[in-house]
């Protein structure tokens, strides 16, 4: 998809406050958001629990209204996309394991091509291309007739970011897509992310509470912390301190030469 500006800039956010209204009374979680999400990037958005990573997540995609500020999707405020026109900018993977019961995983992919598809649902040969392609850039092509319900969580996660790649948006963004993973597939996942961001120059933005494997991995990294948010590369949010704010009040510290967090006793 070839609407990628001269600047790569997918996503910009100016004063953007994030959280809830319930009648009267504003819950506000995180704000003064002023960030850029750039194309051919895996950013990760981490922060300790109840800090409103996903409240920002969903904020972003236009699930839940912000509080005040504005966001741009590709230099125009995202309220002014229509919901079929976002779908073809943003794909989304939340948190949430698929339940999808008997269903064939190149049906799940094929979802991803709805945005597109006539008023029937039929899918036309690029479409077929489209979903062909996304199956293979995860590394499951061979998987196409092979019920989601009987896939481990690593290759339920590649399924769903291949429905992403068929809906064929220049942004994916999702909730915490290793929570349920095992060490070697948060590792592969996050590769298979990096390489996705980087090869394709897609603009992929995820939320995560494991650090010690995302930091290793990721070009640049969103800090939420006590209703603000930091964003940079590790080696400037390290100088600036936002990480070292990060770990206040644990004994964790966080290692620059290795990028690792430790604890003093180990």
């Amino acid at each position: 998809m070839d609407i990628i500006p001269q600047n790569n800039i997918v996503i910009h956010t100016n004063d953007l406050a994030v959280g809830y209204k319930n009648l009267d009374q504003i819950s506000t979680i995180c704000s003064g958001i002023n960030i850029e999400l750039h194309a051919g990037e895996l950013t990760a958005l981490i922060g300790r629990n109840g800090q409103g990573k996903s409240t920002i997540i969903r904020s972003l995609v236009g699930l839940q209204p912000h509080l005040s500020g504005k966001i741009s999707l590709l230099g125009k405020p995202l309220h002014k996309y229509s919901i079929k026109e976002r779908a073809r900018l943003v794909s989304y993977v939340a948190t949430d394991t698929v339940k999808v019961g008997h269903l064939k995983v190149r049906d799940l992919v094929e979802m991803g091509r709805y945005p597109y598809s006539n008023w029937m649902g039929g899918l036309s040969q690029k479409d077929n291309e489209q979903v062909e392609k996304s199956l293979q850039l995860v590394g499951m092509e061979s998987y196409s007739q092979k019920y989601v319900a009987k896939l481990s969580d690593g290759e339920r996660q590649r399924i769903m970011i291949a429905r992403c790649l068929a809906q064929d948006t220049p942004v994916i963004i999702l909730d915490e897509p290793t929570a349920f993973l095992d060490l070697p597939n948060k590792y592969e996942l996050l590769i298979l992310l990096k390489r996705l961001a980087n090869e394709e120059n897609k603009c992929i933005l995820f939320s995560t509470h494991d650090m010690s494997t995302t930091f290793e991995i990721i070009d640049t990294i969103w800090i939420v912390h006590n209703c603000k948010l930091y964003n940079g590369r590790v080696e400037e949010l390290y100088a600036n301190g936002a990480i070292k704010k990060m770990l206040e009040g644990t004994n964790l510290f966080y290692d620059n030469s290795t990028r690792t967090f430790r604890h003093p006793s180990v």
